[in-house]
């Protein structure tokens, strides 16, 4: 799902989810997509994450398929 964007210029780009699953999918989407691109870039990826319930979601979602493998 594809939130409401609000952009702030020089400042960065905002974007609204309408609920917390549709952020944590979102969320795990661009993980996959950084993680892949640097892995295909330098043959590997580095991650650190925060604590919290979004990151939890989110990493709940990733390992389960079609995620689990490709991460």
């Amino acid at each position: 799902m594809i939130g409401r964007t609000i952009d702030y210029g020089d400042r960065g780009t905002v974007v609204v989810y309408p609920d917390p699953d549709a952020l944590a999918h979102a969320a795990a989407n661009l993980f996959q997509t950084y993680a892949t691109a640097a892995t295909h870039d330098r043959g590997s990826a580095s991650i650190a994450m925060s604590g919290g319930t979004t990151p939890k979601a989110m990493c709940a979602i990733l390992a389960r398929p079609p995620y689990l493998h490709s991460v």
